[in-house]
């Protein structure tokens, strides 16, 4: 009788240790498909804000020649208007009107082109964070997957302890053997 109770718990700790097992193995399963899709996510992010990168600067890159372009009409309408008043041009306060307006223009444009790349840095920057998102995911994979094996080994040692402590305790009384 006491080997048929010694057997059965011995299935059962068997049992016990393959549904945990194969618990662990499910939960592993969907966690690392789980990862995949986080990883896949955020790569895709990643290029998304690479794009919005090169779109910033190809904007800015446009921007800064239209407004350079307007500096020079500018120039040009201010030297027409003093030339037409009969000022000369290329001294005195002419020449200071006109090299204000070509500093305050490059100083517009240095501007713009600042501001462009602080965006896109910016863009590029995310996209840098999904990337180490990404690799984060599939970092978990491995976590998850060595959380299956310790499940198995964590089972298999605790149905041990059992197996044998109730064997061991079988046709004892106060701790003398019958």
């Amino acid at each position: 009788m006491c080997e048929i109770t010694t057997a059965m718990l011995f299935y059962s700790i068997v049992a016990s240790t393959a549904v945990a097992t194969y618990s662990s193995y499910q939960q592993t399963k969907a966690a690392n498909e789980a990862a995949d899709y986080n990883a896949e996510v955020s790569n895709r992010n990643a290029a998304v804000a690479e794009m919005q990168a090169v779109d910033a600067e190809q904007r800015g890159a446009i921007e800064e020649k239209q407004l350079r372009l307007s500096i020079a009409k500018t120039q040009g309408q201010q030297n027409s208007a003093l030339a037409g008043s009969g000022v000369v041009v290329g001294e005195g306060s002419a020449l200071d009107v006109l090299e204000d307006t070509a500093y305050l223009g490059e100083l517009d444009a240095m501007t713009l082109k600042h501001n462009t790349e602080m965006e896109a840095w910016g863009y590029r920057n995310q996209g840098a964070n999904y990337k180490a998102q990404s690799g984060l995911s599939l970092l978990s994979k491995k976590n998850a997957g060595v959380a299956a094996g310790t499940t198995l080994l964590t089972s298999a040692s605790e149905g041990y302890q059992r197996y044998y402590t109730a064997k061991g305790t079988k046709g004892t009384k106060g701790g003398e053997t019958e």
